[in-house]
């Protein structure tokens, strides 16, 4: 569960983010980023490897790429986010 969390708790950042940059700012495209789709890609897969009864072998790398890919995509929209607030 607290995987899922983590995914959760990293669009929520992002949603608030873009509603920080477009109630502040005259910023109103948001694009996703590479990190951003390589994070989403991973999720889908990894939630696939799971319903499907994947090996352990599989699944847990798989859920580790999860949460370092939610961390650092959220993190480099975070960052985006800051140089928006500062343009």
């Amino acid at each position: 569960w607290w995987i899922a969390g983590v995914v959760v708790a990293r669009d929520l950042l992002i949603l608030a983010a873009a509603g920080v940059l477009w109630a502040s700012t005259s910023i109103r495209g948001f694009t996703p980023s590479v990190w951003g789709k390589a994070s989403t890609l991973v999720q889908i897969v990894a939630a696939v490897a799971v319903m499907s009864g994947a090996s352990p072998l599989v699944v847990k790398p798989l859920l580790a790429a999860t949460v370092c890919l939610a961390f650092v995509s959220g993190l480099h929209y975070l960052t985006r986010a800051m140089a928006g607030l500062r343009a």
